[in-house]
């Protein structure tokens, strides 16, 4: 283990996320009120990031899909570039995309100076989401920011081992979760789990169904937030070591953010990719 004096100086994140559960009337308006309300109040607790849940801006509003999507950047994302701007914060969400015929399920990473710089589409589409005719994403990018090295994954994606561990491989210390909602049980299960398998901070952002939380390296929730509209924050260094007694290196102290990595055996995992009997 590092002496006090070999270890890294702390690299402090403030990170907020968010559980807002619009009432009706619901439009895309009063639904981006609320959104930018929530990032105003992130901003007043000096927040860095903030998480807000997935498909916020269109929740509960009626019509067609096609007729709820919007272009990524366009009108949704530029509102709330114009809230993280004058709040100096960076924003997570996701929305209902259009690209051309297609319709995307897409987390978006907004910066300090409101613009777009990174944006991901949900790869697992629930059953629902494919019958209502979106096309799933193909790619799991890792984005820079001045804090560190985060990811964007959404809802479903939580229940599969994978992504999280290929943004892991790619360097990412956080991953954002937007979600909907999850199965109280299954969520806090699986929500430490991701966080645990990677050796990451995890946040996620609900709408119903669970509370939204940020959870430490070693699946500890360390700020929750659940309500029509509530607000966590929480100050984490992501130089801090997690280390556990007996973790690989015997009766010392070893660390899964690194020894995940390193042992890995890619070279056994081949089955993975098997189509299931």
């Amino acid at each position: 283990m590092l002496s006090n004096a070999d270890a890294p100086a702390p690299r402090h994140v403030r990170v907020a996320t968010s559980h807002i559960r619009p009432l009706p009337p619901h439009t895309i308006e009063s639904n981006l009120k609320l959104m930018t309300d929530m990032i105003d109040a992130a901003g007043k607790e000096k927040a860095d990031i903030i998480c807000l849940s997935e498909g916020l801006a269109e929740r509960g509003v009626s019509g067609a899909l096609e007729m709820r999507a919007h272009p990524v950047p366009g009108p949704i994302t530029e509102r709330l570039g114009e809230s993280a701007k004058k709040n100096k914060l960076w924003v997570v969400t996701a929305v209902v995309e259009r690209d051309g015929d297609a319709i995307y399920n897409a987390a978006v990473l907004i910066d300090r100076n409101g613009r777009l710089v990174g944006k991901y589409r949900k790869v697992h589409l629930p059953t629902s989401e494919a019958e209502d005719g979106m096309t799933p994403g193909s790619d799991y990018q890792v984005f820079d920011t001045e804090f560190g090295k985060i990811g964007l994954l959404i809802c479903w994606d939580n229940w599969f081992v994978e992504p999280a561990r290929i943004m892991r491989l790619k360097g990412a210390e956080m991953v954002f979760f937007p979600i909907a909602g999850d199965v109280d049980t299954h969520w806090d299960i699986m929500s430490r789990a991701r966080a645990i398998d990677n050796g990451l901070y995890l946040i996620s952002s609900n709408t119903s169904g669970g509370a939204s939380r940020i959870v430490n390296p070693a699946g500890e929730i360390v700020a929750e937030a659940a309500g029509d509209f509530k607000l966590a924050v929480s100050d984490i260094d992501l130089n801090r070591e997690w280390r556990t007694k007996w973790l690989s290196i015997g009766p010392g102290l070893g660390e899964g953010k690194s020894l995940f990595v390193k042992e890995r055996r890619p070279d056994t995992y081949s089955g993975v990719l098997a189509s299931p009997k």
